[in-house]
């Protein structure tokens, strides 16, 4: 049995080891002290991801660049989905320009210090925008959003002069595996969100104003 003398030879081995203290490591009561680990399927609290990941303030993002939702991939890249307009600065030698003065859809993947590794663009005559996304496990991203007008996504063309809700699924490397269009006789469609089932569906949720023409989402 531990009692506090030995928990406090352990702390002290612990930092000998240049080992940091988590808070899982916990009293019971004054005689009994467990360790809780991944192996009881314990689950992480705040502070021990805390005492894992420091913040670092030259992890910067381009400045017209803006983030509406981020994502962690199990490889530890950070992909961050979002739009800009105008020119885009990725890296000293690689500088995107939105088309005309509207916002064009972006994803930015970089790795664990925060250098931009690869990027999905996407934008036509129009604002287009990522409002929600979801990421199943196998790595396939799923974007809802709008288009404000003429837009080609991969090998599909969208015309129109209405804003019309957007949702699409990318591969793990960012090619365009299908995409989809909520076609109304009416300006202001959007969808706000996309979810992923675990029967290899989709839920979207978001505004339709006028008519319904056509499928929402044919298939996935």
């Amino acid at each position: 049995m531990f009692r506090r003398s030995h928990y406090a030879i352990l702390l002290a081995i612990l930092v000998s080891m240049n080992l940091h203290f988590s808070p899982d490591l916990y009293l019971d009561d004054e005689d009994d002290f467990k360790l809780r680990t991944s192996e009881n399927n314990a689950d992480p609290t705040k502070e021990s991801l805390i005492s894992k990941h420091v913040e670092d303030d030259s992890f910067t993002l381009p400045n017209n660049f803006t983030a509406v939702d981020f994502s962690i991939t199990n490889t530890s890249e950070y992909l961050f989905f979002g739009h800009f307009n105008g020119a885009l600065q990725l890296n000293a030698t690689n500088i995107i320009q939105s088309n005309s003065s509207s916002e064009d859809i972006m994803i930015i993947k970089t790795d664990f210090n925060g250098t931009i590794t690869s990027y999905f663009h996407v934008g036509g005559v129009g604002d287009d925008r990522i409002k929600g996304m979801d990421i199943d496990p196998y790595g396939n991203i799923y974007l809802g959003g709008y288009m404000g007008a003429n837009l080609t996504v991969g090998n599909t063309n969208y015309t129109t002069n209405d804003r019309e809700g957007l949702v699409m699924k990318l591969d793990q490397n960012f090619s365009v595996i299908w995409s989809n269009n909520v076609t109304t006789h009416g300006n202001g469609n959007e969808i706000s969100d996309v979810d992923w089932g675990s029967n290899d569906s989709i839920a979207i949720v978001g505004d339709c104003n006028g008519t319904k023409v056509g499928n929402v989402v044919t298939s996935i």
